[in-house]
């Protein structure tokens, strides 16, 4: 086909509006003419971390200053997608001013010079928006509603849904615990915040609500996950009916899946996983069961720290065991079953280890169901969202690098192995989307499961380059002391691996109360036995090291222990020796038996 048609396709795609609602069929996302949608989407957070607003809208130059420029420029990407990470806690803030003043909006040239790589010549002029703002004379961003973030959040999500966006909203448990305060005022926030987006019908169209981010951040296990997910899915389904869902796995670090992955429905017992069997029952009885969409988060060792089954086979049987076989089964309970769509959720790397490279190459053939991939338990995944446009984004870095300006032509070159179109083609190939890279060294260590305990915290949505180290806790003065022998803490180690001349860990416990009252936060507890040198992560808790002991302070009002209960609570620890587990265990200065 001619350079000229190619373009002329390209174009048609990039100035459509895909007006067709989104509805859920079998395992895929359709329109409502039955034609199979392919959202290609990224990350852009911001309504998360105290910005009011989606990040990097921080430059007077209007390429990377101006929200509906930067938008343009999304589209001429050949994006059809974006996922809005958010903090109910946040759209409550007083939203902060974006205008810039004596700021034009670039040229069509300067916007087509931007999406274009280097090397290569633009096709013309970039065409505009098919809906862009209304423009102040040299006023960027003055479009931008300031009479709440709450009102500015659903504008930007009508904005993206009247530019031919799919938006996939997302509650992110890391930054706001709403969920774990109160199930029902959660639900319904939700109930009426997805009442308020579907007000506009374009919007309503391409909306898809994606519950909760990461459970396993807090925890959360499927036992209490089920019942969370289904209160808030009947709160929204009676206020919004027709509302498309995205649910994220939890609790399975024995399949070593990531953090937002976790839906296997076998080798429960085996592999000792979270199970999510009763909350796939009691969804097919559910009037929303087949609008419901699967939304696993999969990131390479640089993000997890986890060395196994990241590559070929190992890795195509840990997605398929997960998440692929319910495309191509789906989840039966014995007499009815239900086939699940799946949408990333989120994906990423700076592409700079050579362990990346091959994980990532090796995820992109599971997507696209290729090769030694094509398992015959999954279909092709033709839907997800790139971890992130943010150049702010600490383990993954961005799609744009730290100017906010310049995109990362090495990730939209892995993107188009995965379906992505921009609008710009290429007149020579595009470059290697693997890179050479550094070599590895001699003997990698295998660092511990990505899920919740035995790994950091994924790649953190704030604007620092890394995640920030916690703070030292102020341990309660005087905690009250519960019985003796009336806790117990299991402790569950994961992977141990050389770092230098030491040894480095992750340890999960999972602290259960056996008393008949109940232990309120704040509490404390404190681990001896091995010569730890330093606390590197802590989830769930605030811990400190002092003299070989290890003072962990539970602070969250989730973690009160209800009588029979257990929460659990982690590290990541290193020491000079391979023996990491702790030999002797107080809870508020009372002993814990171990287990």
């Amino acid at each position: 086909m001619r350079r000229s048609t190619i373009l002329g396709f390209l174009l048609l795609g990039y100035i459509s509006e895909f007006s067709f609602a989104v509805r859920l069929e079998g395992s895929n996302i359709v329109d409502t003419n039955g034609n199979v949608v392919k959202i290609k989407g990224f990350n852009w957070f911001g309504f998360n971390n105290g910005q009011t607003m989606v990040d990097g809208l921080w430059s007077n130059d209007p390429v990377s200053g101006d929200f509906a420029t930067v938008v343009r420029r999304q589209k001429l990407l050949g994006f059809n997608g974006v996922r809005l990470p958010f903090s109910f806690k946040d759209l409550e803030k007083t939203p902060r001013s974006f205008v810039i003043q004596n700021c034009s909006p670039p040229s069509d040239q300067a916007v087509a010079e931007s999406v274009t790589p280097p090397g290569s010549s633009s096709p013309g002029a970039a065409p505009d928006l098919p809906n862009p703002p209304n423009y102040s004379r040299n006023v960027c961003n003055g479009y931008l509603p300031n009479t709440s973030t709450r009102d500015r959040f659903i504008w930007v999500a009508k904005f993206f849904a009247k530019n031919g966006f799919y938006v996939m909203v997302d509650n992110h448990l890391r930054e706001d615990q709403t969920a774990l305060e109160d199930v029902d005022g959660w639900s319904q926030k939700w109930a009426d915040l997805v009442r308020d987006l579907s007000k506009d019908s374009d919007l309503k169209d391409k909306l898809i609500v994606d519950l909760l981010n990461e459970p396993d951040n807090y925890g959360l296990q499927w036992s209490r996950l089920g019942d969370m997910y289904l209160t808030a899915m009947d709160a929204i389904e009676a206020k919004s009916p027709g509302t498309i869902f995205a649910i994220e796995g939890t609790g399975q670090s024995g399949l070593q899946v990531n953090w937002g992955d976790g839906f296997a429905t076998e080798r429960i017992e085996s592999l000792g996983l979270s199970d999510p069997r009763q909350f796939f029952n009691s969804l097919l009885s559910k009037p929303y069961k087949n609008r419901v969409i699967l939304s696993p988060h999969v990131y390479p060792p640089s993000v997890t720290y986890n060395y196994n089954a990241v590559t070929g086979d190992a890795l195509y049987d840990r997605l398929s065991t997960s998440f692929g076989t319910k495309m191509t089964q789906g989840y039966c309970d014995g007499s009815r079953c239900q086939k699940f769509p799946v949408a990333i959720g989120e994906f990423g790397s700076k592409f700079a280890q050579q362990i990346d490279l091959t994980s990532m190459k090796d995820f992109a053939r599971y997507l696209n169901n290729r090769g030694s991939a094509d398992d015959g338990r999954h279909n092709p995944t033709d839907n997800w969202f790139y971890w992130s446009w943010n150049a702010n984004s600490g383990d993954t870095g961005g799609l744009v690098d730290d100017s906010w300006v310049s995109i990362q032509w090495n990730k939209i070159d892995y993107l188009t192995t995965i379906g992505l179109e921009p609008w710009s083609s290429r007149d020579t190939g595009p470059s290697s989307p693997f890179p050479p890279s550094p070599t590895p060294s001699p003997s990698p260590p295998p660092p511990p499961s990505p899920s919740p305990s035995p790994s950091p915290l994924p790649p953190s949505p704030t604007p620092s380059p890394s995640p920030s180290p916690p703070p030292s806790p102020t341990p309660s003065p005087s905690p009250p002391v519960i019985g003796d022998t009336e806790c117990s803490v299991r402790i569950d180690i994961g992977n141990i691996w050389q770092d230098g001349a030491g040894y480095t860990g992750s340890i999960n416990l999972f602290i259960k109360n056996l008393s008949e009252n109940q232990i309120q936060t704040p509490w404390t507890l404190q681990l001896s036995g091995p010569s730890y040198s330093n606390v590197l992560q802590a989830w769930n808790w605030d811990v400190i090291l002092n003299n070989n002991i290890l003072t962990g302070t539970g602070s969250l009002s989730w973690l009160t222990i209800r009588p029979n209960s257990e929460v659990n609570v982690g590290f990541l620890v290193s020491g000079p020796t391979q023996s990491l587990r702790p030999n002797s265990a107080t809870l508020n200065g009372a002993a814990c038996t171990l287990a």
